[in-house]
């Protein structure tokens, strides 16, 4: 968001916002706020972004209020919330928007407040600041004093507004002086390039607009245009949208390329630009940032999903290598029970009181000798029983500790398939069900932990019936062979048991990456066929291999079978199932047939 669109959005505000109430406050994403606020009895949105990809500020119509803050949502709701807005400015040439607020405390003292928002890049914050102190309440980010030396913001330190650039004004700019700098450009450098190098408030898109021309005449106009625009306006709010191909005007812009201006843009060819025209600033950059916005929604759930699921993982692999030395441990049981019998063999030469003893070891060939551990405390009948008790217990052990050890690899192995389906989810219907999925494991873990640790009873009586799960409105990918035959893909763990265990029937072909995460690919051969065509099988088994973690590996191998040969083990996690037979052919990945 450049300064000239921020300016069109601050009148905006200015003339919506003051005097309203601040009656909610939202936070989607750590870095995205929705303040609501009402004004003669009418609720508008204020949308805050500090996302250093694309920051912005402007009125949106969507956004529903969320009971779910984090630490600075929080920190809102407290200070401002309830409160009016009585200022909104921002300094001139600057990205940065003051929204003074103010609150009657309980005490009836009025606390005046400012929320300054830095509309800056990877630099971009939102600040809340004591106005009369001005010292900082709290920031959407903060940044320590080792991680900058000109100013610190966290809680507690004075707010110092960002560096100046060493750039001239170019709202106080005379004709001469302008002319002055033209003459100092470089030949080389683009005119562009040094109107942005040169003058404050300057954004690429903006710098482009100065007309290139032989006559300072013309160049001086171009400029003083944009100049007046910094100043107030006014203001024709569009979305330019260029094709491909634009032409040698739009010469360095890239194809395909939106641009959101509050200006008439003249550096594009108008055969080849878009131009959506828009009543509001805050309208057009609803549209603008819509998908951008969704964008970082979704990335930053599927982040924080990952980060979980890594969690998860790394805690089962900790319970594996435990369980495999416990498991190592118990299958020495038949030591205990050897050092048991070689003490009750030598039972009539040993006394109590001894630390250890020298005994020929009959279960060796050479019959050597070997040295025994006892208790002084125990007789060597009561060593020897002990022994036989390790022996016993150490035995017993060996298949609880394998299932458990069997169970916590296949959990591993259910983690690293949701892992994959995250990483591919590709739009938000898809993440928001995998979240559910993986919130429903993290569920059943700490309801099993609860109950190993005695926090939880269970519940005893009759069980009531569960409503069954709705299908999804449209589950998996749905393909069709060469050849005609329906080829579906699943799109996470749960959509792969509900493929192979609810719509596959006995006689379709069932396909997976071998040994890899991935998705269930099912044939639908309802026909009956004898079986199925082999260019119908390499086109579904190379589905398989795509929505593979197998995919860049060239040649995948893929197992298929019938579905008649697929078994769920009982208790086993979603989209885990075993093969009574099956065959195997080897593809290259194929995102689409």
């Amino acid at each position: 968001m450049d300064l000239l669109v921020l300016n069109a959005i601050t009148q905006e505000l200015q003339s919506a916002l003051i005097g309203a109430k601040i009656v909610g406050i939202s936070q989607p994403t750590d870095l995205l706020l929705v303040l609501f606020l009402r004004k003669k009895g009418e609720v508008h949105r204020l949308l805050i972004s500090a996302n250093p990809s694309d920051p912005c500020i402007y009125l949106t119509s969507k956004g529903a209020e969320s009971s779910s803050l984090s630490g600075f949502g929080k920190s809102l709701k407290h200070h401002i919330q309830g409160g009016q807005i009585a200022q909104i400015d921002k300094p001139a040439l600057e990205r940065v928007v003051h929204i003074d607020t103010s609150k009657r405390e309980l005490d009836g003292s009025k606390a005046s407040l400012r929320l300054v928002v830095e509309i800056m890049g990877r630099h971009s914050n939102v600040i809340l600041v004591d106005v009369e102190t001005g010292k900082i309440l709290d920031s959407i980010k903060h940044v320590t004093a080792s991680m900058t030396s000109y100013r610190r913001i966290a809680p507690g330190a004075v707010y110092v507004p960002p560096p100046q650039q060493e750039k001239l004004d170019p709202l106080t700019l005379m004709k001469e002086d302008f002319i002055h700098v033209l003459g100092t450009r470089p030949q080389e450098k683009p005119l562009w390039q040094h109107m942005l190098d040169t003058f404050k408030g300057f954004s690429p898109l903006a710098a482009k607009e100065v007309q290139e021309d032989p006559n300072p005449e013309v160049v001086w106009n171009s400029f003083k245009r944009i100049a007046d625009a910094l100043k107030s306006g006014p203001y024709e709010p569009a979305i330019i949208t260029l094709s491909a191909g634009s032409g040698k005007k739009n010469k360095g812009a890239r194809p395909d390329r939106s641009y959101l201006s509050p200006i008439r843009l003249t550096q594009f060819d108008p055969a080849q630009a878009q131009v959506q025209v828009f009543e509001g600033m805050s309208q057009a950059a609803g549209v603008y940032y819509a998908e951008i916005l969704a964008g970082q929604q979704r990335e930053t759930l599927r982040s924080s999903l990952l980060q979980l699921l890594s969690r998860h993982l790394a805690k089962n692999e900790k319970k594996r290598r435990h369980l495999e030395e416990e498991l190592a441990q118990a299958e020495k049981a038949e030591e205990f029970k050897r050092l048991g019998e070689l003490i009750i063999a030598n039972l009539s030469r040993l006394k109590k009181g001894e630390v250890e003893a020298e005994v020929v070891d009959f279960y060796d060939p050479d019959q050597k000798k070997v040295r025994v551990k006892l208790d002084p405390q125990l007789t060597p009948y009561q060593v020897a029983q002990k022994y036989f008790n390790q022996y016993a217990k150490r035995k017993r052990s060996i298949p609880f500790v394998r299932g458990r050890l069997d169970s916590v690899m296949a959990e591993t192995a259910y983690l690293k398939e949701l892992q994959f389906f995250v990483e591919e989810a590709t739009s938000p219907e898809e993440l928001e069900t995998l979240e559910k999925e993986v919130k429903k494991y993290g569920e059943r873990e700490r309801g099993k932990e609860e109950e190993r640790e005695g926090k939880k009873e269970k519940k005893r009586g009759i069980k009531e019936p569960s409503s069954p799960r709705p299908f999804p409105p449209s589950p998996f990918r749905r393909f069709l062979s060469s050849e005609g035959f329906p080829i579906w893909v699943g799109r996470s763990s749960q959509e792969n048991d509900l493929l192979t265990l609810k719509f596959a029937k006995p006689e379709d072909v069932w396909l997976h990456a071998r040994g890899v995460a991935g998705s269930h690919v099912l044939i639908l051969n309802r026909a009956h066929s004898e079986s199925v065509p082999e260019k119908t099988l390499e086109e579904a088994a190379a589905l398989a291999a795509y929505y593979s973690k197998g995919r860049g590996l060239g040649k995948v191998p893929v197992d298929y079978t019938l579905k008649k040969y697929v078994k769920k083990p009982k208790g086993s996690p979603p989209g885990l199932v075993t093969l009574i037979k099956h065959k195997t052919i080897l593809v290259t990945p194929r995102k689409e047939i």
